[in-house]
């Protein structure tokens, strides 16, 4: 019986050792980009806490949500959504994306990015009407896509920092819907984030090949869309992570996205540069965008809109 209990304290020990060091090199890895956000007055803190099944009434959804407006206008409202690029991280409130467009275009913005999330998220909340409907609904719902949210599709964490379960949908026999958490507390552990993390680039990988869950979901969405939005169109704006040539929709993805009634716009096009390159990032984090990126692209996509 002693035996028993000394190979189970022995691998008790182990396990406590692999989970510190993955918890460590979280640390190491993103320590460049939680200084940052943590300086710029995000809640971005390493911690360890009870994983808790997802909730768009969470803070950790809600504390994003943002509405700019403009109460005397007479214009349509517009939607700006995705993840920490549509939300503006790093960045004041005057700085963002959602801010700069409501200012050129005289409209009330409903900001609706959130960090860590992607597709699952926009689909989420255009099926139960989060942004506002019927007479305060948005003109344009804009969703900022980035070439991870492929990888996202497969992943339950809303952020690194964060033990809370995110929303993730599957493509069963046609229809879409939400996969529910088997075990939550697998989440709390960070050797589990990377077992995670690297399951997900495996099939990000795969999936940025044939968008087996990507193309379903946009169908899908664009029908809710048409349901629960009737008077709104979807921008689907797909904005460069990096200027690394991979993190690029296909040819046949893009076509598809417009043949499904979105309106395609390329950001890099948009502007005629790249904007993935340094000066358009964040300086010391060097992963979003910063001001200069959306003061370059906020101009030319409310004069593309008409806004």
């Amino acid at each position: 019986m002693k035996r028993i209990f000394k190979i189970l304290a022995i691998i008790l020990m182990i396990a406590v050792a692999i989970e510190g060091a993955f918890y460590v090199a979280y640390l190491i890895k993103w320590k460049d980009a939680i200084k940052t956000q943590w300086d710029n007055g995000n809640k971005v803190i390493m911690k360890y806490s009870l994983p808790i099944p997802f909730s768009p009434d969470s803070i950790a959804y809600t504390w994003h949500n943002r509405i700019f407006e403009k109460k005397n206008s007479k214009k349509r409202p517009l939607a700006v959504v995705g993840c920490s690029f549509a939300e503006g991280s790093c960045l004041e409130d005057n700085q963002i994306l959602g801010y700069k467009l409501s200012d050129l275009s005289n409209r009330t913005v409903y900001q609706r990015g959130v960090t860590g999330t992607g597709l699952s998220y926009v689909y989420y909340q255009i099926d139960n009407k989060l942004i506002p409907s019927d007479d305060k609904s948005p003109e344009y719902i804009i969703y900022v896509f980035i070439f991870d949210h492929l990888f996202r599709l497969y992943q339950h964490q809303v952020g690194f920092w964060s033990t809370e379960i995110n929303l993730r949908y599957e493509n069963k026999d046609g229809k879409i819907q939400e996969v529910k958490e088997f075990l939550p507390f697998y989440n709390m552990f960070y050797t589990a984030k990377y077992l995670q993390e690297d399951i997900a680039k495996r099939k990000g990988v795969f999936e940025s090949q044939n968008y087996a869950l990507f193309k379903p979901m946009l169908t899908s969405m664009i029908k809710i869309a048409k349901q629960n939005y009737p008077n709104s169109k979807i921008v689907f704006l797909e904005y460069p992570q990096s200027d690394e040539k991979w993190c690029v929709l296909s040819e046949d993805a893009k076509k598809f996205i417009k043949d499904e009634g979105y309106i395609y716009v390329n950001a890099n096009e948009l502007v005629g540069d790249q904007l993935g390159k340094r000066e358009y990032k964040v300086k010391g984090e060097w992963l979003h965008p910063n001001e200069k990126a959306w003061d370059l692209l906020a101009p030319k996509l409310a004069k593309l809109l008409k806004l």
